[in-house]
């Protein structure tokens, strides 16, 4: 089915702004959720940064892991950086923390290691 460009644009903005699928289609009229991985899995084709892959983090049970960030200065520093990117401060922090446990970088950034144990 195709769908309008102003449609399109919009579920994408939406989409690079972390919102769900389900919460898409119902700002932007689309039947269903499906509809919108349609569009974001084609614009993913054409290489539009807006429908990049989203980085998953899952509980033990498989449930989504919340993260709350109260400190201002935190804050200010993802929303800064997320601007820079053209993304959501959610979506930067997500991006960040599932990079630095994908790349094994924990003990680096916090620096935390106990004393003798390896810091690499």
């Amino acid at each position: 089915m195709t769908f309008p460009t102003a449609v399109r644009e919009r579920v994408l903005d939406l989409y690079a702004a972390d919102l769900s699928r389900r919460e898409i289609a119902r700002r932007t009229g689309l039947l269903n959720h499906d509809q919108v991985g349609g569009i974001v899995a084609y614009a993913r084709r054409l290489g539009d940064a807006r429908a990049a892959f989203r980085p998953r983090l899952a509980g033990r049970e498989g449930a989504p892991v919340t993260l709350t960030i109260t400190d201002a200065a935190s804050i200010g520093a993802l929303e800064s950086e997320a601007a820079r990117r053209g993304v959501s401060a959610a979506r930067l922090a997500k991006r960040v923390i599932a990079t630095i446990a994908a790349e094994g970088l924990i003990g680096a950034v916090l620096d935390d290691a106990a004393e003798g144990e390896s810091r690499s």
